[in-house]
């Protein structure tokens, strides 16, 4: 069994177990409280919320997985001369400190390699540096300690992301192929391009939610708030009359500009990493997130990008048929990605023939 998926959002907390069954796997327990807005910087309103979380809902055990919080997380790119795997973190990390001013124990500094760059002369190695404050970090780690649990794992948040999709790349052909995946949230976007089972280019966008919502309560003359849950119904698909599909027209004319500056973001990204590592470009852009669920915003996106965007359903693919008929949550929308990769953290692998189906 793995250990409680904690995915803590700037809207909501979502928490989710998994076990292995029958080559694939199956939900011990899942929950989902919201949290009022801006409470995710409160730490005694985060920790009120995943209580009751916890307490409703029957998760086995005490061990969880969660995220270092995106907002504390900053990345750069740093170019190495090519060396052996295991000399390469101390040089991306000693190399970080000294180039951007990281000093003491006060900064967790963290590498993730990219990749050689070819045709550089002197090959040279990309890695992307993610530092975060430790003092914030251990903030974070005594609220859930608060809480009597038992933290196995703080992971990045690109890992937590991409490992649901990790699961399906185990064969030969798999070892090469482009990947390309957003994250679209509240408070931002998450680009990443991967290839095979490897995270190969990470950016950030301020694309958001948030964005949107303000750009609703302009076009209902509503406060944001009250804008915001109006254009989530709408946008959900709860239109009722052609006065609400009036107010859906307006909000997606007025969000298009934000969503095509994403989807010209992405296009971007891609072409680095084309001229970069000579990797092919994908056909295709899986999204998650909060706001990836609404039909219009992955249509736009697919324009601008003139890829396939759709979005993730890593839960139908990961979940026994008897998971998701019984599942009173519907976990398989894209804003449960996070957590499924959180919840995955030290299980088993399913059957590759699986993967491969």
């Amino acid at each position: 069994m793995g250990p409680i998926g904690v995915d803590i959002g700037s809207q909501s907390i979502r928490a989710l177990q998994l076990r292995p069954s029958g080559g694939q796997y199956e939900i011990v327990a899942a929950g989902k409280v919201d949290l009022e807005s801006g409470a995710v910087s409160q730490q005694d309103t985060v920790a009120d919320g995943l209580s009751r979380l916890l307490g409703k809902t029957r998760f086995s055990g005490k061990c969880v997985a969660t995220c270092v919080p995106s907002a504390i997380v900053e990345m750069k790119n740093i170019r190495l001369p090519n060396m052996p795997h295991s000399e390469l973190e101390s040089a991306a990390e000693f190399e970080a400190r000294e180039r951007f001013g990281y000093s003491g124990q006060d900064t967790v500094i963290r590498c993730i390699p990219a990749g050689v760059i070819p045709g550089t002369g002197e090959p040279q190695q990309e890695v992307m540096v993610m530092t975060a404050s430790a003092a914030a970090i251990e903030e974070r780690l005594r609220l859930l300690s608060s809480l009597h649990l038992d933290v196995v794992r703080m992971d990045l948040a690109v890992n937590s992301f991409f490992r649901p999709f990790e699961c399906f790349l185990h064969r030969s052909t798999d070892a090469e192929r482009t990947g390309a995946y957003v994250d679209i949230g509240f408070l931002g976007s998450r680009i990443f391009i991967t290839r095979g089972q490897d995270v190969v280019f990470i950016k950030t966008c301020p694309v958001s939610g948030q964005m949107f919502d303000e750009i609703a309560a302009g076009v209902l003359s509503l406060p944001v708030e009250k804008a915001a849950a109006e254009r989530r119904r709408l946008m959900s698909g709860d239109v009722s009359g052609p006065a609400d599909g009036d107010a859906l027209s307006e909000i997606i004319k007025a969000l298009q500009p934000a969503i095509e500056q994403l989807g010209k973001e992405v296009s971007l990204c891609l072409r680095y990493y084309a001229v970069t590592f000579r990797g092919e470009r994908p056909d295709s852009l899986i999204c998650g997130g909060t706001e990836s669920g609404c039909p219009k915003v992955l249509e736009y996106i697919s324009q601008v990008t003139d890829m396939t965007a759709s979005a993730s359903a890593i839960g139908q693919r990961l979940l026994t048929a008897r998971s998701l008929t019984n599942d009173k949550l519907n976990v398989t929308t894209p804003e449960w990605t996070m957590a499924f990769g959180l919840s995955l953290i030290g299980i088993e692998a399913v059957d590759k023939e699986v993967k491969a189906a």
